[in-house]
């Protein structure tokens, strides 16, 4: 009960009214706290060495912005505080509710940077969260609550009561993120769960898309759960675990509105009877499974190990899988039978932003027809958009397929963080073999080999061996403060904007990590080499080498 009422506390945190030498009615208080994030030592590369922030040299910033999507660069520095012994307090007055942005700085270089509406008498907390792992990098999250609502007609609320978890959540975090195709990716803020629960407060203008995630530490370390939600004015979402206890079916959480069209296109299928007895089947499934693991360790500590049959254990496993996989496939069968057969052109839009077809090319004619029936502006905005990114994400599977050993690679000619362009063809010359890399600051698997990379390269680089890594990031500010973190020491380029960009549209890049070998003559030789085949090819062509001792 404690738990709960802390949940119904925090909503009222904005409410406090801190007395000073500030007008108490128009003052307001943002408290920085530095918090270490240990990592899980499974999921950490046998070479890794963790980051910790130089706390001595970091200054916290709040800035007024024109706007909390970044159209307008425009800025006014607010108030500014050094960190010291992992904490500050920065203070100051405003008349009325402020989009500000917040900067965590070493030495004037930007490390961490959020973005949130300050308004009078609110008493905001940030976390500055140092990963100790690959993944993911540092984060700066509010605590309890976010909000990026500057006009009360647009706002929407997303709550989020996770207090019966069974799990230590107090680092745990919630993001949401504006889902579909748009020109412009929209962050609705990064917050650290305060005794199990979050609010998440933004604006749309029009019924939208969001993907909502929480996960602890390092992604597949800890908690994880996601869901869809569909936001529109006024509407407020309630997430929850589906059972009190543990996250069920990839992470799948529960979500409610009660009203709007989130009813329509998400409530109206998960809180079928078929689909809650998937649920309770996939339960007792997994409660197999625990017992069967606690028996086998405890027959293991006895020395009776030896009476277990591993085809059980794989049944019991397969049955999990097959169960979980049933769950998953009746989410998108209700969401492409809503954009099938949905008479409102809106729902069949939010339907395939919401994964409808698995995003595959039974979406491309339900666009066309799309293009069609609705306005001009949102077909421009979001149809058009999507329909393109579509061809693009199907042009790129079909290079997947052509691109294979004996192939030549194809040219690329891209920017490095200087803005000094680059080509793979001069990159080849010279060089005997080379990598080609594609990855993203967001891509957990990506940053976890790139210090066993480091390693490698450090080994074969003078040999011939050269490394090229092409970043897909949204912006060039995600790719540089996370390559900035991980210091690459090769030819390090970027073509920004994600999977549909023309670099990794003609690579065939659907996934990440994804890697070509390269020969001199910039014919493939491998695809995907994982970095201890990369060890072994290399030592096989120079010979094994002690350089990195």
């Amino acid at each position: 009960m404690k738990k709960n009422l802390s949940c119904i506390a925090l909503l009222c945190i904005s409410a406090v009214t801190v007395v000073g030498e500030l007008n108490p009615d128009n003052r307001y208080t943002v408290i920085f706290e530095h918090t270490v994030v240990e990592a899980n030592p499974l999921w950490v590369p046998e070479n890794f060495e963790p980051k910790t922030l130089d706390l001595s040299s970091i200054t916290v910033h709040v800035l007024r912005v024109a706007d909390l999507d970044g159209a307008d660069d425009s800025s006014e520095e607010l108030a500014s505080k050094d960190l010291v012994n992992g904490k500050a307090i920065v203070e100051g007055e405003l008349s009325k509710p402020t989009a500000a942005l917040i900067l965590v700085k070493s030495n004037e270089e930007i490390l961490l940077s959020t973005r949130t509406v300050i308004k009078p008498r609110d008493v905001i907390s940030i976390a500055i969260l140092d990963h100790q792992g690959p993944y993911p990098s540092d984060q700066l999250a509010l605590v309890g609550s976010s909000s990026q609502v500057t006009d009360s007609r647009k706002k929407f609320t997303i709550l989020g009561n996770f207090s019966t978890v069974d799990t230590d959540l107090s680092l745990t975090t919630a993001r949401a993120v504006r889902q579909g195709e748009y020109d412009g990716n929209v962050d609705y803020g990064t917050v650290l769960l305060s005794d199990g629960c979050f609010q998440i407060e933004g604006e749309v203008a029009e019924p939208t898309v969001v993907y909502v995630k929480l996960n602890t530490g390092m992604e597949g370390s800890g908690y994880f759960g996601w869901t869809f939600v569909v936001v529109e004015p006024g509407s407020v979402i309630r997430i929850a675990p589906i059972t009190p206890e543990r996250v069920w079916s990839r992470g799948t959480l529960l979500s409610s509105a009660g009203v709007g069209k989130h009813v329509q296109l998400v409530e109206s299928w998960r809180r079928s009877q078929r689909y809650r007895n998937l649920l309770d089947a996939f339960a007792l499934a997994l409660e197999e499974l625990d017992q069967e693991k606690a028996a086998r360790q405890s027959r293991a500590e006895s020395g009776e190990s030896g009476t277990d049959s591993p085809i059980e254990e794989s049944e019991i496993y397969k049955h999990k899988e097959e169960l979980a996989n049933r769950v998953f496939t009746f989410g998108h069968e209700a969401i492409d039978r809503i954009a099938r057969t949905s008479n409102d052109p809106v729902d069949v839009l939010l339907a395939l932003e919401m994964g409808a077809f698995r995003y595959g090319p039974d979406s491309l004619p339900i666009f066309e027809k799309l293009e069609r029936s609705l306005d001009e502006d949102i077909v421009a905005r979001r149809v058009t958009p999507a329909k393109d990114a579509l061809i693009a994400r199907l042009q790129a599977a079909a290079n997947r397929h052509s691109l294979v050993s004996g192939e030549k690679a194809p040219d690329f000619t891209l920017p490095d963080l200087s803005g000094e362009r680059v080509s793979l063809n001069e990159v080849v010359d010279g060089n005997e073999l080379v990598l080609i890399d594609f990855w993203a600051s967001w891509c957990g698997p990506c940053i976890a080999e790139m210090p066993d990379l480091k390693q490698v390269y450090k080994e074969f680089g003078p040999d011939g061996f050269e490394v090229i890594t092409v970043s897909i990031d949204d912006s060039f500010d995600d790719w540089e403060e996370t390559s900035t973190q991980l210091q690459l020491p090769w030819k390090n380029v970027a073509d920004i904007g994600g999977f549909h960009s023309t670099t990794p549209t003609a690579y065939g890049v659907l996934y990440l990590p994804k890697k070509y070998l390269i020969d001199d003559k910039g014919l493939i030789t491998h695809v995907d080499p994982s970095t201890d085949q990369l060890q072994e090819l290399l030592e096989a062509r120079y010979g094994a080498t002690n350089s990195g001792d």
